[in-house]
């Protein structure tokens, strides 16, 4: 029942997405807004957009695997020290806000225009979002709690992986989380340049050529991308953070 349930509530706003759709565009009446039906259709049978989809799927996920192995040890070890804290955290802070695709023609020139760019560009993007949950993460643990643990004789990697990891884990998938949509937006525009493979060059050149229904289809294709990754985190989040509930 809780099942049937869950299904109910997850198809009833894709309905709803869909008459919207639809309604939309019989009120435009323009080529450049299709109806879903025939971006459906394009989407079940066009035979490339899976290889675009996994493309883009692949940087993502390397890039998100990055950023945690470097921003989680980092923000623990800042956010647990006085001294690197109130060092480096100014000018954590000053880099977070800024739009990191203004760094996109420095990196482009630095790295060139294969997928190292393009992974290192979402890095940035997702890393400063970790890096900053996971330090207020770590100073938002209770001192009494480490220090009566500490009583019990830990070492250094007892404390990190019984202690420290379960307390910031929450925050890290949840910065994932937050920042996958901001990501992929980077990627879809860091995708328009120096490659044929992904959804963002699939979009870009069936808007070139006019063919909006491939156009639409490839959006459809990224944003089923972002859900399936919104989920994964979701089932992760349960599997390593059962105590939460």
């Amino acid at each position: 029942m809780n099942r049937i349930r869950r299904i109910k509530r997850g198809l009833i706003p894709l309905v709803q997405l869909f008459v919207a759709w639809q309604l939309l565009a019989w009120m435009l009446k323009t080529p450049a807004f299709p109806p879903p039906y025939p971006v459906i259709v394009n989407l079940i049978t066009r035979t490339d957009i899976p290889l675009h989809a996994w493309v883009s799927l692949w940087r993502t996920l390397r890039a998100i695997v990055i950023s945690i192995v470097i921003a989680v040890p980092v923000g623990i070890w800042v956010g647990g020290n006085d001294r690197l804290y109130r060092t480096f955290s100014p000018f954590l802070y000053l880099l977070y806000p800024i739009p990191k695709v203004a760094f996109l023609p420095v990196i482009m020139l630095l790295l060139g225009l294969g997928d190292s760019a393009k992974i290192f560009l979402m890095v940035l993007v997702i890393l400063f979002q970790i890096l900053v949950s996971v330090m207020d993460a770590r100073r938002g643990i209770d001192r009494f709690i480490i220090d009566s643990i500490a009583t019990l004789g830990p070492n250094r990697w007892q404390m990190l992986w019984h202690v420290l990891l379960p307390a910031v884990l929450p925050r890290v998938l949840t910065s994932v989380r937050v920042s996958v949509g901001t990501a992929l937006a980077i990627l879809f525009f860091a995708e328009t340049f120096g490659t044929e493979l992904g959804l963002g060059y699939y979009i870009t050149d069936a808007w070139m050529r006019l063919n909006y229904q491939d156009m639409f289809a490839g959006i459809a294709a990224l944003s089923l991308l972002g859900l399936l990754l919104f989920q994964a985190i979701n089932w992760i989040e349960g599997k390593l953070c059962k105590w939460r509930s």
